[in-house]
């Protein structure tokens, strides 16, 4: 849903001051920058009993290079913000009920996966520039793991992983996986 600033800004306006219902938060190739991004948020925390409805959140195809999720967000149960330019992203330990977390085509170089993200089942960190990544053993759930195009040379994938069933690790420079 591509937007202008002023239907933008009444979204924002909706969140704070509680009007807006809905689950889903799509904004997709509206050329949201970071004090888009930061206002969004901001409104987010402020108005925690709108942020608690939101179940999916979709920011695809911004001009976003730095984001901090708000800890409010606790129904949350897909993030999506891939095809920004987010060099850097906080994911709150707060999010317990996120399934699905989608960063591919950034310009990452790191990131953190809380532990408490146990209900996590996909991740997708493909086209970013990442040279490790720490995979937290407590993300039993995780079926789904893109990787894909970064800068990866090895991998170690938690033995606890028991139901990951597709793991995507071409175009880095792996030398070895291990357990």
């Amino acid at each position: 849903m591509a937007l202008n600033q002023e239907e933008f800004n009444s979204i924002v306006e909706s969140i704070r001051n509680g009007t807006f219902m809905d689950s889903k938060l799509e904004l997709d190739n509206c050329k949201l920058d970071n004090n888009d991004a930061a206002a969004l948020m901001s409104a987010l925390v402020n108005n925690s009993t709108v942020a608690r409805r939101i179940a999916t959140m979709s920011l695809c195809e911004n001009h976003i290079t730095s984001i901090e999720i708000p800890d409010t967000l606790t129904a949350l149960e897909a993030l999506d913000l891939r095809q920004n330019k987010l060099k850097s992203i906080k994911v709150p330990d707060t999010l317990t009920a996120l399934k699905t977390l989608y960063l591919p085509d950034n310009k990452l170089s790191g990131i953190e996966i809380p532990y408490t993200l146990t209900a996590l089942e996909e991740i997708d960190l493909s086209g970013n520039a990442l040279e490790t990544i720490d995979i937290p053993n407590t993300l039993t759930a995780l079926k789904v793991f893109g990787l894909s195009e970064n800068d990866l040379e090895s991998i170690k994938i938690p033995e606890t992983l028991t139901v990951l069933v597709e793991l995507k690790l071409h175009a880095n420079y792996i030398s070895g996986v291990a357990p």
